[in-house]
């Protein structure tokens, strides 16, 4: 008898070590649930400062391009600026150190609250600058652009993607004509891409030095 009692204690002490067990693993699970869903809901709030050009992002590698070719040789700046992306690359540099795997969550946590964030004048100052110095730099070219062949993009994480492109310049006046790499730092945001940098690059794609537009 006492032998079927320690049995039943037994069984009874089994199944509530189980029970524990299942209870801990499926709040674990609805946690990771719950936090999925809160970062899936997260609202961006688009950051201005100052700019009077409205962006306009592409689903393709071939509609990104073809933009920045034409406003390029069009001598046209603000046709560059309006697919770039200055805040994207401020977050990038300023916040994340150049580090994809910080990006992501830096450029969620600035954007979900950015009255909370500390930088923020700091921030669009920095924007507006960096636009201004682009439109002028690219408004006293003398260079003609033409794809040669190019990379289909590449998410590289949630929000940061790549391609690389093979550009000829051709300028008469300067005695230029050479095929580069360029590499483009893309962010992917709302189906769509805007170009936050682009460099020279090596055949990889890794950036050898900062692509001057003063050619």
């Amino acid at each position: 008898m006492k032998k079927k009692k320690l049995l039943i204690n037994i069984g009874l002490v089994i199944i509530l070590i189980v029970c524990m067990s299942a209870s801990v693993v499926l709040a674990k699970k609805d946690k990771q649930r719950r936090d999925k869903e809160a970062k899936e809901n997260i609202t961006l709030t688009d950051i201005g400062y100052e700019t009077e050009i409205g962006q306009v992002g592409y689903d393709t590698a071939s509609g990104i391009l073809g933009a920045f070719i034409q406003a390029y040789n069009e001598h046209d700046g603000s046709g560059v600026a309006a697919i770039m992306d200055q805040v994207g690359l401020y977050i990038y540099v300023e916040e994340s150190d150049g580090d994809e795997t910080k990006f992501d969550d830096k450029y969620e946590e600035i954007l979900s609250s950015p009255s909370d964030y500390g930088d923020l004048i700091l921030m669009q100052h920095s924007a507006k600058s960096q636009e201004d110095a682009l439109i002028n730099s690219i408004s006293e070219t003398n260079v003609t652009l033409e794809l040669v062949e190019n990379t289909e993009i590449h998410d590289v994480t949630k929000y940061l993607s790549k391609m690389t492109a093979k550009i000829r310049t051709v300028s008469i006046d300067d005695g230029i004509d050479q095929v580069d790499t360029l590499g483009f730092l893309l962010l992917h945001r709302d189906q769509s891409y805007y170009i936050m940098d682009y460099y020279l690059a090596d055949e990889n794609g890794n950036k050898i030095e900062n692509v001057s537009t003063e050619k």
